[in-house]
Formats: C-alpha cells, structure tokens, sequence
C-alpha cells in the first residue's frame, strides 16, 4: 500500500481494489515517478480504473489496461459526480 499527498493536503491510498483516475494532463514520451509514459496510454488519460495489482517496483497494474504499469504520479483520487 502507498499513501501521498496532493498538494491539497487530500491523501490517497493507492493499493489493489482502489479505484483513481488516470490524470488527464499526461503528455507520451514522458517520465512520471520514474516510469516512461508511452503515447500509446494517452488513450486512457481521464478515464477511471481500478488497481488490481502493484509489482516490486511499486508500479501499479490497472484493469483498465494490463499490458502497461502506472505510476502513483500518473494517478489521482476520482472525483464525485455532483
């Protein structure tokens, strides 16, 4: 399980069986927590998903997509709808 703070001070607990989004500012070709964000996933940006696996090097696996692993930067809480 990994906890962080957003800048708000909100925590999110990241472990399998949580549910986030997948920001929607990220840009391929680029590197968030370590972890190369391919153009293939921009695909993805904005939508919702649920953990379903971290490996060893603390990457995420999503249901959303099982051929890439997810960074906790390329995450965030999911938003209530109003």
């Amino acid at each position: 399980m990994i906890t962080f703070k957003y800048a708000n001070k909100e925590k999110l607990t990241l472990k399998s069986g949580a549910i986030v989004n997948i920001r929607k500012n990220l840009k391929g070709k680029e590197y968030y927590g370590g972890v190369y964000f391919n153009a293939k996933m921009e695909k993805y940006c904005g939508k919702t998903a649920k953990i379903v696996g971290v490996n060893a090097d603390g990457r995420f696996v999503l249901d959303i997509d099982r051929e890439w692993t997810w960074s906790k930067e390329m995450l965030e809480k999911p938003q209530l709808a109003k």
